[in-house]
């Protein structure tokens, strides 16, 4: 197989012969296999040998009493905090970062608390009722 590319020689026109461009490039298969097989390769290696990164970050910001309190006035929607705590209880999705936001926020979860029992305790009963 001849590396080099040599063009057929057209005449002056401005024309395109296609068949001979067939040729031209069905004489250099092998180099054209080559060189996509090479770069399918490089980008399978890095694909498979990278390691994937992933950056997640969720903020939870309960609503404010008065902000409840004004929908709650407006007759649209009646939603009592209490209930209102078990639906944003409910919408975290794992187990984890529901005991760490019951954690973080005691205050607004004292109605759950029961004397006698821990916070865990306390965040099971609030988690089986939630969900």
């Amino acid at each position: 197989m001849s590396s080099s590319f040599r063009a057929p020689l057209n005449p002056s026109s401005d024309e395109i012969d296609l068949i001979a461009l067939c040729h031209t490039l069905w004489r250099q298969k092998k180099l054209i296999v080559l060189v996509i097989a090479l770069a399918g390769l490089i980008a399978a290696a890095y694909a498979f040998l990278v390691t994937p990164e992933y950056q997640v970050s969720s903020v939870l910001r309960p609503a404010a009493i008065n902000e409840l309190d004004a929908l709650n006035r407006s007759d649209v929607y009646n939603l009592p905090p209490g209930e209102a705590l078990l639906r944003v209880g409910a919408s975290l999705e794992s187990y984890d970062t529901r005991l760490g936001f019951f954690r973080a926020n005691q205050k607004l979860f004292e109605a759950f608390v029961r004397p006698g029992r821990t916070l865990e305790q306390s965040f099971e009963e609030f988690n089986r009722k939630s969900i």
